[in-house]
């Protein structure tokens, strides 16, 4: 039964994008889109003629899932690159490393016992993630578009977790789990004309300060090589900025959002 479920939610993907492909209304389109977690939803407005200070001023649209996965990446990665535009602008923190919450249930599901029952399992529960995602975005009701495009919510006062960091770190520094296929999705993007670019968002002092500067500087060295290898451009601000950027540990208030757009704004006029 499982192996039929998970191919039923196989076909139901191939469908959905035919779907997606049906209703080209349904998805807004621009120049530049900006693809990420909720970090880029604190980071980015949604839409609109570009609000940082870039040249041209390109217009571009900004989708952003909480805690947005790997599997979750690709696939709208994928999608958008399918469509007329020029760059695309990608999170690289999903493809990057696991948070330690994430390795240790890792660490719990590989018992051998279980090994592959929850190999499937895994499998199963992404796919139809993943699926709901782009029913929602590309198709079905329109709810999950509405809500990655979601305007950031209000300011709050700087608060940090002990809780929240030691869940989130030590972070487990990795390759992509589906190397091939990102490299596939770049590939075809340049052969159209699309640029992709990594994003690297900071993080806040009190985070670095948990997590120690030396694993600061070797999750920046690890993205620089990941962004060498895949052959894009990485933009890659400082590892940590200062606490008042930001409204927890890791997603920017307004004043760091307008620093993050006036920092990207100057590297992309560097890279002219």
């Amino acid at each position: 039964m499982a192996f039929a479920a998970a191919a039923l939610v196989l076909v139901g993907l191939a469908r959905t994008e035919q779907l997606w492909w049906s209703q080209p209304g349904r998805f807004p389109q621009a120049p530049v889109v900006v693809l990420g977690s909720s970090l880029m939803l604190h980071a980015f407005p949604e839409q609109g003629p570009a609000k940082w200070p870039i040249d041209d001023r390109r217009n571009y649209v900004r989708f952003a899932v909480n805690s947005m996965d790997e599997q979750q990446t690709l696939d709208l990665l994928d999608l958008v690159t399918k469509r007329p535009t020029e760059m695309v602008l990608v999170e690289i923190n999903p493809i990057a490393f696991d948070f330690a919450f994430e390795r240790q249930t890792q660490e719990a599901w590989a018992s051998w016992v279980l090994a592959p029952f929850n190999e499937l399992r895994r499998f199963s529960i992404q796919t139809r993630r993943g699926l709901k995602i782009v029913v929602g975005a590309f198709g079905g009701t329109g709810a999950p578009i509405q809500q990655m495009m979601a305007t950031a919510p209000p300011d709050q006062p700087f608060r940090i977790e002990t809780d929240v960091l030691a869940k989130a770190y030590p972070l487990s520094l990795r390759s992509p789990r589906e190397a091939p296929r990102l490299r596939r999705i770049i590939a075809k993007a340049r052969e159209a004309g699309i640029e992709i670019v990594f994003v690297v968002p900071p993080r806040s002092a009190s985070a670095e300060s948990y997590m120690g500067k030396e694993a600061g500087v070797e999750a920046q060295k690890h993205f620089a090589a990941l962004a060498q290898d895949f052959g894009v451009r990485l933009f890659q601000p400082a590892f940590a900025w200062p606490d008042r950027f930001f409204n927890d540990q890791a997603h920017l208030n307004r004043a760091g959002a307008l620093r993050f757009q006036e920092e990207l704004a100057d590297w992309w006029r560097q890279r002219q």
